[in-house]
C-alpha cells in the first residue's frame, strides 16, 4: 500500500509539474527574451538518437532526414517539443512500422514533420488533441494523462511556430511551421 502511496503521489506531482510548464510556456509566447538560434537538424539528430533505442524495442524504424535550418528558441523546450511526439508515434506505430522525421526549408519557414503508420485520430478528434486531458479512446490503454500535446502546442505557441496534425492512410502526421531565424 505504501509503494501504491509513493507512485500515486509522483503522479501527482508529474500532472501538476507538465500543467506548470504548459502555463510557463503560454506565457511567455512571443516573448523573444532568452531565444537564441538553434539549428534543427541537429536538434533532429539528438532526438532521432535519443529514441533509436525505444524505436528498436517496439520494432519501428525511426527515419530522418533533415536539411539545414536555424530558428530562435529554446533549445530544451523545442528537443521537448519534437520528443514528446517522435515518442508518440513510435508509441501508436505497429511492429514493423515506419517513423519518419522529415526537415525542409523554404522561403522565411521550415517545414517539420513528424510521420507514422499507425491508427491516427479518430474523425473530428484533430482540433480538441491539443487540449488539456484530452485522449483519444485508443489511447486510454496507453499511459499517459493527456498533458503531452497541449505542452506539444504551449512551445510551439511560444516560439511562434504553427503546428497541425492530419491523418495519412495509414497514420498521423504531426507538421510544424517554424519561422527561420533572419539570415538562416
Amino acid at each position: 500500500a505504501f509503494g501504491d502511496a509513493i507512485a500515486e503521489t509522483q503522479t501527482i506531482i508529474d500532472v501538476f509539474a507538465a500543467l506548470l510548464d504548459i502555463t510557463a510556456a503560454e506565457a511567455a509566447a512571443g516573448d523573444a527574451r532568452g531565444l537564441a538560434p538553434v539549428a534543427l537538424d541537429d536538434l533532429v539528430a539528438r532526438v532521432v538518437d535519443l529514441y533509436e533505442g525505444v524505436a528498436e524495442e517496439r520494432h519501428v524504424r525511426l527515419v530522418a532526414d533533415a536539411a539545414p535550418a536555424t530558428m530562435l528558441g529554446d533549445p530544451m523546450l523545442l528537443m521537448r517539443m519534437l520528443a514528446n511526439v517522435v515518442d508518440n508515434a513510435i508509441k501508436f506505430s505497429p511492429e514493423g512500422g515506419v517513423v519518419r522525421v522529415s526537415l525542409s526549408a523554404a522561403g522565411e519557414e521550415a517545414l517539420l514533420e513528424v510521420c507514422d503508420q499507425g491508427p491516427g485520430v479518430p474523425a473530428g478528434f484533430a482540433g480538441s488533441a491539443f487540449e488539456r486531458f484530452s485522449r483519444a479512446d485508443a489511447a486510454r490503454s496507453k499511459p499517459g494523462h493527456g498533458l503531452g500535446l497541449p505542452l506539444v502546442r504551449a512551445i510551439a505557441l511560444r516560439h511562434g511556430v504553427k503546428v497541425a496534425m492530419s491523418n495519412l492512410d495509414p497514420g498521423l502526421c504531426v507538421a510544424f511551421r517554424c519561422p527561420l531565424a533572419r539570415g538562416a
